[in-house]
């Protein structure tokens, strides 16, 4: 997640809340991707990459590729 609000300069783990992000980025896992595949009700847009792919964030405006997404996130692909 990023955010650009001041407020959410020094976060810590008991934040459970971010009200204003300006990007989102959900890695699926098998066991909730049925659930987790909503689409249009929250404003969501659901991209699907395979390793390999670049991945463009305009938002933040990010080229990198699919790996750097996972690198951090202490899962593998």
């Amino acid at each position: 997640m990023i955010t650009c609000d001041p407020r959410h300069q020094n976060i810590t783990p008991a934040d459970t809340v971010i009200e204003t992000p300006w990007l989102v980025v959900e890695i699926l896992s098998n066991s909730t991707e049925a659930t987790d595949r909503r689409q249009g009700d929250i404003g969501w847009q659901i991209i699907t990459l395979s390793p390999g792919d670049p991945v463009e964030l305009n938002s933040v405006e990010i080229l990198t590729d699919f790996a750097a997404i996972y690198e951090e996130s202490g899962l593998a692909f």
